[in-house]
């Protein structure tokens, strides 16, 4: 009696958990650092998440800007008493009031994707994609400049302004005009066709920096360039700062370089950063900051220690969540941070990461997988703390789901299909025999049988993944999101379609109900559920029947859910994390439910075709009855009673001293 005296106790309790709050965990901050700027006492930050502002030096930060119209802050530049915001989407901003307020200069609304912007004297440069403009009366008008041909797919990313030249840093190489812009020619006289990234003036010198050549520098005005790459162990470099002879140099994936020599040498300094991608660099008095993709860090002596400041800027993007043993992983665009408390603090864990925009984490008992954006699998053995690429034989970089089978490692892929290895990842092997669709969302095992959610269909597999077979859910399906596993229970996801469940190992589903899902859980009857528009759900009865435990959220649109045997972990808007306690929404000791896996069950409950046992020994007799006594059938077969000739009623369930009973529809 134990099992029915639990499920009507939490059955009961449920419906007084309406006291049940979620709390939002502090943190974790950071997120990319699109650009950096001063005024006075105060610094500002551009981020894809908006605008933030510092009043003491980075120590906290704050969100300005509601009236920007935009998250998206790409650059900024400062003039006398005025600054200026260029966004991704709202165009251009000035604010004469420390960005308390904010003014839009956007009369035409061409100039509204602002990539970057430039102020000498009295003329404010801005470029748009491949176009640039300028104004000299307070942004009341604005002038094309020059504009390169759609054809050319040139990108302006950078510019600097040396009157009366203009400098033009593009993905195609850069340009140069030595007449006001009335007409540009490309320069390769040293500098060929570079991705630029970033221009920088000194002393009469020009450097530009790019994506994958390094840095040059011209000392005549442009006209002929060099590499200075002397020490310089990363060609990736987005950001160059300039203070009298000596440069910094941020690269994409190799922390901060200094040079003493005008670029002739270079040194990383890189001690105390633990994000390695530098995305701007700012110098203030003697403190140099540096906007990484992940957080701000200042230096106060010239590069040689940084310390992280970050605290209030929430600009991170959260893309999964993990649990291994006591720790909860979190994979963001910024990298892989980790908490030790349950979500009370977060430690940027990204030593070893070359590419930090993390998909997904999972593990087993001696490691940590992090599939990666572009740059594959990463795995550590020590708990995050390094990282070290493990892609033999993966042709696909883009892992959107990893899942551990024992000895096995199954990666999805975003158009290469599944990726087997059997060596804890250190080689991999493609395994796409049987698959259609070779965009992998999800992959769960439950008892050696692999399932495989794509973007229109489950598969699964009973050979570790030699060969994949159709599952038939009985219905047209949109984005298989998740797959939850519990004993025999499979529980399948899907984003505009239904949630469905199999105990039989996926031979036979049922409908369970319609809901835009990102995510599930489960711990036998207890499912926990994301959606896009109506928060968590929660079921306590296999999802047959669900409440809404929204509490406490700030938004009801939730992309992942994760849980312990103490709490429950959910990401909501991508921007924030919250837990709860398991046992506040049940309103009993979590630890009953795991117990509660132990009992004898019937399932499904009520059925229609089959009902299965759960939790029962193999030689174990089975008999039914009716409800006036009489016995219909006596087996052994726990796992496929089939039921459909049965009349519709309620029937009895007998093993051993034990009885249970059904619903036969």
């Amino acid at each position: 009696m134990k099992h029915i005296f639990s499920v009507i106790i939490i059955l009961f309790l449920l419906s007084s958990y309406s006291n049940a709050k979620w709390q939002k965990c502090e943190g974790p901050f950071g997120g990319t650092i699109m650009d950096i700027e001063t005024k006075g006492n105060y610094i500002f930050a551009a981020t894809y998440r908006g605008l933030f502002r510092s009043s003491d030096r980075g120590e906290n930060w704050g969100k300005i800007g509601s009236d920007l119209n935009t998250g998206y802050i790409q650059c900024l530049a400062v003039k006398d008493s005025v600054i200026f915001v260029g966004t991704a989407s709202s165009g251009l901003f000035y604010s004469t009031n420390d960005g308390d307020s904010w003014v839009s200069v956007n009369s035409e609304q061409q100039y509204l994707n602002i990539n970057c912007l430039e102020i000498v004297d009295t003329n404010i440069y801005i470029c748009i994609s491949d176009e640039i403009f300028v104004s000299s009366n307070k942004c009341e008008v604005w002038t094309s400049v020059y504009g390169f041909s759609y054809l050319d797919c040139v990108y302006i990313s950078s510019i600097e302004v040396i009157e009366p030249n203009i400098y033009l840093g593009t993905n195609r190489g850069l340009y140069v005009s030595t007449n006001k812009g009335e007409s540009f020619q490309k320069n390769e006289n040293g500098i060929a066709d570079s991705n630029i990234s970033c221009l920088a003036k000194s002393d009469g010198n020009i450097y530009a920096g790019t994506y994958g050549n390094g840095i040059f520098v011209s000392t005549n005005n442009g006209e002929s360039w060099k590499a200075i790459n002397n020490g310089l162990t990363n060609l990736k470099v987005l950001c160059i700062e300039v203070n009298g002879s000596v440069l910094y140099a941020g690269t994409y994936g190799d922390g901060v370089f200094r040079s003493s020599d005008n670029g002739e040498s270079w040194e990383p300094i890189n001690n105390g950063l633990t994000s390695y991608h530098i995305s701007a660099l700012y110098i203030d008095g003697s403190d140099i900051f540096a906007g990484t993709l992940a957080g701000v860090f200042i230096s106060s002596n010239k590069g040689e220690s940084w310390a992280a400041k970050s605290k209030g800027l929430d600009a991170f993007s959260f893309n999964c969540l993990a649990i291994n043993k006591s720790n909860v992983y979190l994979g963001t665009d910024g990298g892989v941070l980790i908490s030790k408390d349950n979500g009370s603090n977060w430690e940027l864990i990204n030593n070893g990461l070359k590419e930090i925009y993390i998909n997904c984490i999972s593990a087993n008992d001696s490691s940590i997988y992090a599939g990666t954006q572009l740059g594959g699998i990463y795995k550590s053995t020590n708990n995050g703390a390094n990282w070290t690429e493990t892609n033999n034989g993966l042709t696909d970089s883009y892992i959107k789901t990893i899942a551990v089978s024992g000895s096995s490692i199954f990666a999805g892929t975003n158009d290469s299909g599944v990726f087997l290895s059997t060596n804890q990842g250190d080689s991999w092997n493609q395994m796409n025999s049987g698959l259609s669709s070779l965009d992998i969302n999800c992959i769960s095992s439950i008892n050696n049988i692999i399932f495989v959610g794509t973007t229109d269909a489950l598969y699964k597999s009973t050979n570790n993944g030699e060969k994949w077979e159709l599952v038939d859910l009985g219905s047209s399906i949109l984005q298989i999101s998740s797959i939850a596993v519990t004993d025999s229970l499979i529980y399948v996801s899907s984003r505009g379609s239904w949630l469905y469940l199999s105990s039989d190992y996926g031979s036979n589903w049922e409908k369970l109900f319609q809901y835009r899902l990102n995510s599930v859980i489960a711990c036998d009857s207890i499912v926990f559920a994301a959606s896009s528009s109506n928060g968590v759900l929660l079921s306590t009865d296999y999802g047959r029947n669900w409440k809404t435990i929204n509490d406490g959220l700030n938004s009801l649109f939730v992309s992942n859910i994760v849980m312990n045997k103490e709490y429950i972990y959910t990401v909501a808007e991508s921007t924030n994390i919250y837990k709860a306690k398991i046992s506040d929404f049940l309103t009993t000791d979590v630890q009953d439910i795991y117990e509660y896996k132990n009992e004898i069950l019937v399932f499904p409950n009520p059925a229609t075709d089959f009902i299965s046992l759960k939790n029962l020994n193999e030689t174990e007799r089975i008999e039914i009855f009716d409800f006036l006594g009489s016995k219909i059938l006596e087996t052994k077969n726990k796992e496929k009673i089939d039921i459909s000739n049965f009349a519709i009623g309620m029937y009895f369930v007998k093993v051993g001293i034990k009885t249970l009973s059904f619903i036969k529809n």
